[in-house]
């Protein structure tokens, strides 16, 4: 008799495991349902990738290219400045700092009155829009 409750208890808690199990199935079918739709939503809404639109933009002249647009005006004009400025040297070793020669060719991201944020192969970089045609 003690057996057969042995048994019985032994049952009860297989049939409770195979219940836990069958619910954690449905609750990551659910979640992967959910993550399959938010990868549609995304590969409908373009996908990543860039408009039709594109604005590609040439280097007219050398100019210095920074990641952050305050670094910019900080940033003397490419004609001024010394081969001997350790700051900047500095900056341009520490690629904080870019030169872009003439006929570098990039796709402009967005723009301010005076500013515009290039992508070019190194990056996406902050130029003066007088450097760009």
């Amino acid at each position: 008799m003690a057996s057969f409750l042995l048994c019985a208890c032994e049952h009860g808690q297989r049939e409770a495991k195979s219940t836990e199990i069958e619910k954690t199935i449905d609750t990551l079918k659910e979640s992967s349902d959910k993550g399959n739709k938010n990868v549609q939503a995304i590969n409908a809404s373009n996908a990543g990738f860039r408009e039709v639109g594109e604005v590609k933009v040439k280097i007219t002249t050398p100019c210095f290219g920074v990641h952050n647009a305050d670094d910019l005006d900080m940033l003397p004009h490419p004609d001024e400045v010394s081969r001997k400025d350790s700051s900047l040297i500095a900056k341009l070793n520490a690629g904080d700092v870019f030169i872009l020669q003439r006929g570098e060719q990039g796709i402009k991201e967005m723009e301010t009155e005076t500013k515009a944020l290039v992508s070019f192969q190194v990056g996406k970089l902050w130029i003066w829009k007088s450097a760009i045609k």
